[in-house]
């Protein structure tokens, strides 16, 4: 009777097992970076630049004893104006919830960061307190903790990150101290009916010194 002689089984090598995690780590890693650096607002056109609109709405708010209404569209101008090379763009989705897009120069590479969350105004501080539900970077989904923990020092002057917060310095995005040279302060900001509701306080009076001081400039800018 013939027995069958089994082949011994050929051992795989372990440099090949080695080499096949290695590649599919590697191509992880490709898909990573290319949904991260695939920036979503790269060839998007920002607002056209207009400090103006908010500011004066700002003013007639102070003069009227009534809020200030600000459209997506007056806020996305006015945050060109002020961050002239990269500007953050803000989206009012129907919920009032808020979707803050900036680009950020991380070691001379420009990474579009997409946040959406809520936003109020911190009344002691005098700034706005941004809290984000979720973050992507490019395309690519990041835990929030995470991604501000990363950007933290890379953000648009005014920006800053404290604990799970973003705060925007007003201030520091109306190019100085506002409320000195116009007599108006801001004390409230609120997302209502997909507009930014900004309740001002101040001298009046001192408003419009500073709007009679400024004509000369303003007319330069139709000349």
């Amino acid at each position: 009777m013939l027995r069958m002689v089994e082949e011994p089984r050929k051992k795989k090598r372990p440099w090949l097992i080695v080499l096949s995690v290695l590649v599919g780590l590697f191509a992880l890693l490709g898909i990573f970076a290319l949904l991260a650096l695939n920036d979503p607002g790269r060839d998007s056109v920002p607002a056209n630049p207009d400090s103006g609109t908010v500011l004066t709405k700002l003013g007639a708010a102070a003069l009227n004893k009534e809020p200030a209404q600000i459209s997506e569209q007056e806020l996305n101008g006015f945050l060109s104006a002020s961050y002239k090379t990269m500007p953050p763009q803000c989206k009012i989705q129907p919920d009032n919830t808020l979707e803050l897009y900036m680009p950020v120069n991380y070691k001379g590479i420009r990474v579009g960061v997409t946040a959406h969350g809520s936003a109020a105004f911190d009344l002691s501080r005098q700034q706005l307190a941004l809290k984000f539900s979720s973050v992507r970077i490019g395309r690519l989904p990041v835990p929030t903790a995470f991604a501000l923990n990363l950007a933290k020092d890379y953000l648009p002057d005014g920006f800053f990150v404290e604990d799970d917060l973003v705060y925007l310095d007003t201030s520091a995005a109306m190019g100085g101290d506002y409320s000195s040279f116009t007599g108006i302060q801001i004390t409230g900001m609120e997302i209502f009916d997909q507009k930014l509701i900004v309740s001002v306080a101040g001298d009046p009076n001192k408003f419009k010194e500073f709007i009679v001081q400024s004509l000369p400039d303003l007319l330069k800018l139709f000349q």
